[in-house]
């Protein structure tokens, strides 16, 4: 008996926190309001998978990098790497926090 408990046990435990850890759906068109200018964000996911493309224009200049990365939670982390850059930023580690209600991002 105490066994099937421990186990029951065991499989709750494992089962509540794979439900708590899904990823949030970010699929779609954000807008990045974090920086000047008129900046848009492509997302897609599979799963915890993501990837992005963003397309921005800072002082009349069009800018762009892509990044993959991964979702856990409200956490999404991710790698850029910059196609078009006219402000010589280097490639980067971004992590951003996606709000309570889904509707909007936040860099850490």
């Amino acid at each position: 008996m105490k066994n099937t408990t421990s186990g029951l046990l065991t499989v709750f435990i494992i089962f509540w926190f794979s439900t708590t850890s899904l990823a949030a759906d970010i699929n779609g068109l954000w807008k990045e309001t974090t920086y000047p200018g008129d900046n848009w964000i492509a997302i897609t996911q599979e799963g915890q998978k993501t990837e992005m493309i963003l397309i921005g224009f800072f002082k009349g200049q069009m800018e762009t990098y892509r990044g993959t990365g991964q979702i856990n939670g409200n956490n999404i982390y991710y790698d850029t790497h910059w196609t078009k850059n006219t402000r010589n930023i280097v490639d980067n580690k971004l992590y951003i926090t996606l709000s309570e209600d889904g509707k909007t991002m936040e860099r850490q």
